[in-house]
C-alpha cells in the first residue's frame, strides 16, 4: 500500500538472506538513492560481522509505524540471537 512512486523494500536485506518470494517480507519505501546506499552498506557490515562468528544465528526484524494507518515503517529494529552451544 504506499505511494505509486515507492520502491519495494525487503524487511531482511537480500545480503542477509532476505527474500522477495513472500509478500509479507516486503514493505513500501520511498525512492532515495542515498538511503539505498546506506541500507546496503549497513547490511554488508552486519553480514561481515555475523558471518565471522561461528555460531548458529537467527535474525528478527520489528517494524515501527507512526500510526495504525501508516503504510511505511518509520523505523526497523534488527536483533540477532546467537546459539553458542552448536
Amino acid at each position: 500500500m504506499g505511494q505509486s512512486t515507492d520502491n519495494p523494500g525487503l524487511v531482511i536485506h537480500s545480503v542477509l538472506g532476505g527474500s522477495d518470494h513472500d509478500l509479507y517480507y516486503i514493505y513500501p519505501k520511498s525512492r532515495n538513492p542515498i538511503f539505498e546506499d546506506k541500507v546496503l552498506s549497513q547490511a554488508l557490515l552486519i553480514y561481515w560481522y555475523v558471518s565471522s562468528l561461528k555460531y548458529e544465528k537467527q535474525l528478527y526484524a520489528k517494524l515501527y509505524y507512526s500510526s495504525p494507518t501508516a503504510t511505511k515503517p518509520d523505523k526497523i529494529d534488527y536483533t540477532f540471537v546467537f546459539n553458542a552451544s552448536h
